[in-house]
Parts: C-alpha cells; structure tokens; sequence
C-alpha cells in the first residue's frame, strides 16, 4: 500500500462569502422524523464520576458556524448540522475544520486570518456542489476532519475521507480515500502538499477486505516521534457490515521532507486490520467488532512514554471502548503499534499488540438530547447524543488519558455526560 501524491492545497484568503442556490439544500436525509427514545435499565451512577473544574477563560472567540459553511466556495456548499470538527494549534496558528470549512486564526489574539475555504477547495476538489450549473453537478463527499501540529516537524496535518460519487446523484461510487494536507513550511500561509491513502480495500490497492469497496469513516489521527497513524471504522459501500477498525501508520518525517519539495518520492504505508485479534469470548454473542480505535497524542513539551518507547523500538498507543451489548461496561482495550522505527526503512514492521483492562469508571451510550424551541424550529425535537466510542487519547509521562461520551444519572432521567 502507498501513497499518491494528489497536488496541492491550502487556504483561499481571498475568499468571500457567497450564496449560490439550486439543487438540493442537504447531502443526505437526514432531516427524519426522531424515533422514540431510547430505554435504560441501568446507568452509571454518579458516585462512580466525578466532575472537575477547569482553569479559568483566558481567550475565546466564535468558531465556524453554518453560516461560515454554507456561504462557503460561493455557495457551492451543503447544509451540515451538526458539524464534525478539528482543531490544532502551532506556530502562532489555530486552524479549525468543519464539515466543510476551514478557517485559520491568530493564536495570540484568536483573530481570523482571511476568508473561510471550503474543505474540498482546500484539498484543491471540485465543489461539494455547483450550483450554477442546470442540473447541478455533485463533487466527491468529504467528511470528518480532523487537524494536528506536530511540534517535531513543525508542520501541520490535516485529513479528511473522500468519496467518489456520481455527479448528476451523489450516490457512492468509489473509490475511497484518506486525503492528507501537510503544511509546507511551518507557516500554513504558505500552502499545503496533498496526499491520498486508498483505503478502497477491494484489492486494487494491495490489500482486500471482505465485501469491499469500503468507506473509511471517522478517521482519526495521531502522532509518535516516527509517525502519523489514522485509525478508521470500515464500512462496505453496498452491502450491510462492518470490517471493524483498520490501522494505518506512515513516516511524518517523509511526508514532511515531500510536501517542502513537491517530491513524487513518497512513504510507504503500514496497514492492518484490528480484525486480526479476536473480541473477549465473553462478546463474542453480541456479534462484537472492534470499533473506533482512537490513536494517543502527547502534547508539545511533555513527555510521552519514553521508556517503553526506547524498549520496543518506538511505540504507538490507541484506546477503544467495548461496550457491545448495550449495558453499561467498565472495560477499555489498550492498544500498541511497536517498532514504529521501522516506518523509516523501505519496509515498514510494525507489530500491534492489545490488552483489554477493567477501569473503575462504567460507561454506556448517552441518550439523546432536547433541543431548545426556535422560531425555525417550535416544534420539539431531539439531538442525537451519539455513542459511547473513544473520543480523546493522550499519552503524557507514561500514563495515557481517555475520555468517551456515556450517559449519566438516573435510568428513568438519563443525561449525556463524559466518563
């Protein structure tokens, strides 16, 4: 498996405002009636959680909102709420991504610094939609970004996945893809390299998983001294199922070295599938897979794990969740991708390892919201809380933090709280 090197990118900072119509307002239905709510015959308590204070505010400012988003690319945008979000920090820069805008702003006074890009012109894609043009015409979907500043390097990584669909529909096609923006210099004023991961998965990219095509939902990003590694849930595009989550790790400081100079010399790809370890045999009824493996990252000036790093030749941690069967669970699996000093050679070596470990906090999916009555939307009407996957890890001095979304309180009140 390797990369393609897919041009160039970057923010459009004479971009303005635009409000082009035409064709439909949402990518997908997603504005369906709400099913009823879902039951809870047991919940975490909250003697079992505890609630922290954080330091004081110090600076803020209005992130990108749908305005931004749809206004975007001229108007050439879809309608997204709720958003998926990234967010990094560097260099005196904060980028922040939408689905599907990106803006970029001075850290020290929080301040935008030109306009705001649409995510697929960013990654230098047709539109998300023309809608100046009769019928209008349908660029690849993009989802899920996610951004980091690799103090390192001194560059910054954004991704997003892409999809291949049919322009006069919308409807999947394939193939499927990570796409990865790395800054040029340490400067992201100063462009973007772009490079795209297959993770089509059907064979043509050297590796074949079952009922493949597949999208790489949600995909997730993290940092070692060696690597970038995206963690991904796959999905088959026309069939049901799930292959559960696939692995990928590339050298950081080879992407780093192509994108300053434009080279067509690129990284080879690890790749494997979290498929390979088989789920707790007390799962294995609920049909368990092993879902959203969310890779660590050690913050700027801390230390990681650095014994455990030298010993096993660089190494690479990730958590998940294992609540399968819709009960609360107290349990997490750890997981390790070791020898990540081999993502230097020509021959990547990576080994994954995992272990599961009971922890003295219980979790289980939040329930979903109400959302407060408008004038656009009297009517009442819920959010969706989502699930109770791995949402953040970080590795600093050899203990790793986790935090996942769960519900909380009393089973016939629950609300959505993090564990």
């Amino acid at each position: 498996m390797v990369l393609r090197d897919a041009g160039t990118g970057g923010f459009d900072f004479a971009a303005v405002p635009g409000g082009a119509t035409g064709g439909p307002e949402f990518r997908k239905n997603y504005d369906v009636p709400a099913g009823p709510d879902r039951t809870y015959t047991a919940i975490p308590t909250a003697a079992s959680l505890s609630v922290g204070s954080g330091a004081g505010f110090i600076l803020g400012a209005s992130g990108l909102n749908h305005f931004d988003n749809r206004t975007a690319d001229g108007g050439n945008q879809f309608s997204l709420e709720p958003p998926d979000q990234g967010l990094c920090v560097g260099n005196g820069y904060v980028i922040e991504s939408v689905n599907l805008a990106i803006g970029l702003r001075d850290s020290a006074t929080n301040t935008r610094i030109g306009g705001v890009t649409s995510i697929n012109k960013f990654f230098g894609l047709p539109s998300a939609i023309l809608r100046t043009v009769t019928p209008p015409v349908r660029g690849p979907f993009t989802s899920d970004p996610k951004c980091l500043y690799d103090s390192d390097t001194k560059r910054f990584f954004v991704t997003i996945l892409k999809e291949v669909v049919l322009p006069t529909t919308g409807a999947a096609v394939g193939p499927t893809s990570v796409l990865i923006a790395v800054s040029k210099t340490s400067d992201p004023t100063q462009g973007f390299q772009i490079f795209e991961l297959d993770t089509t998965n059907n064979g043509t990219n050297g590796v074949s998983n079952p009922d493949c095509p597949c999208l790489p939902d949600q995909p997730l990003i993290g940092l070692d001294k060696n690597g970038l590694y995206i963690s991904t849930n796959e999905f088959p595009l026309f069939v049901n199922g799930f292959n559960g989550a696939q692995l990928y790790g590339v050298s950081k400081q080879k992407l780093a070295a192509a994108a300053a100079v434009g080279s067509s010399v690129l990284p080879p790809v690890f790749h494997v599938s979290t498929s390979s370890v088989p789920v707790p045999a007390a799962d294995v009824q609920f049909g368990a897979v092993w879902y959203t493996v969310q890779p660590a990252v050690t913050p700027p000036n801390k230390p990681g794990n650095l014994g455990n790093d030298n010993s096993m030749q660089g190494v690479q941690y990730f958590l998940s969740a294992l609540e399968f069967a819709g009960v609360p669970d107290n349990r997490v699996a750890v997981w390790a991708l070791t020898n990540t000093n081999s993502l230097q050679s020509a021959v990547p070596d990576l080994k994954l390892h995992s272990a599961v470990i009971t922890t003295s906090t219980a979790y289980v999916s939040p329930p979903r919201s109400d959302q407060k009555p408008s004038p656009a939307t009297p009517a009442p009407r819920k959010i969706d809380g989502g699930d109770d996957r791995m949402q953040q890890v970080m590795d600093v001095d050899n203990t790793l933090y986790g935090s996942l979304t769960t519900a909380i309180g009393l089973a016939s009140a629950p609300r959505s709280g993090i564990a």
